[in-house]
């Protein structure tokens, strides 16, 4: 959803729920283990709210418009693969970002400041278990933690 509460000002939000569930899961020897298995990569819930705030502003000798933005987002528990894994499924977790951008008005420079993870949540977008003789091996990605950057885009 996005409403737009005044010219300069709006917001989108976004939320979903899947409850996803195998009816029938038969494994090796014909048993059924259903009751043991989840969806990969489908968390139950997610969600996201997104704010922005226009308003004019010159800069370098030209005239723009400069935006603030900021935003949210969830993400439920995530399993890694079928079976559950606690050490590569991740728990639920919230991701905060901000934005300031200049954008002249011809559109051609633009000019950004931007901020992301900006709790500086650690989380794991993806892992392995690699069984081996003995003890194995467990290997876990993780997202980019707090991040600045700075950016220039010029259209010509």
């Amino acid at each position: 959803a996005t409403a737009r509460f005044t010219d300069a000002f709006y917001m989108s939000a976004m939320v979903s729920y899947i409850d996803a569930k195998y009816t029938r899961y038969i494994g090796a020897g014909n048993l059924d283990v259903t009751a043991l298995r989840v969806f990969q990569n489908t968390p139950r819930q997610s969600a996201s709210l997104r704010a922005n705030y226009d308003w004019a502003q010159a800069m370098l000798g030209a005239s723009g418009t400069l935006s603030l933005s900021g935003g949210m987002a969830f993400r439920g528990k995530t399993y890694q693969f079928e079976i559950p894994a606690p050490l590569l499924d991740q728990d639920s977790y919230r991701l905060y970002d901000a934005s300031l951008v200049w954008t002249r008005t011809d559109k051609r420079l633009r000019l950004g400041l931007h901020g992301k993870n900006l709790g500086d949540i650690r989380y794991k977008v993806a892992g392995y278990n690699f069984p081996t003789l003995g003890e194995g091996s467990v290997t876990a990605f993780y997202g980019a933690p707090r991040t600045f950057s700075l950016s220039m885009d010029y259209r010509f």
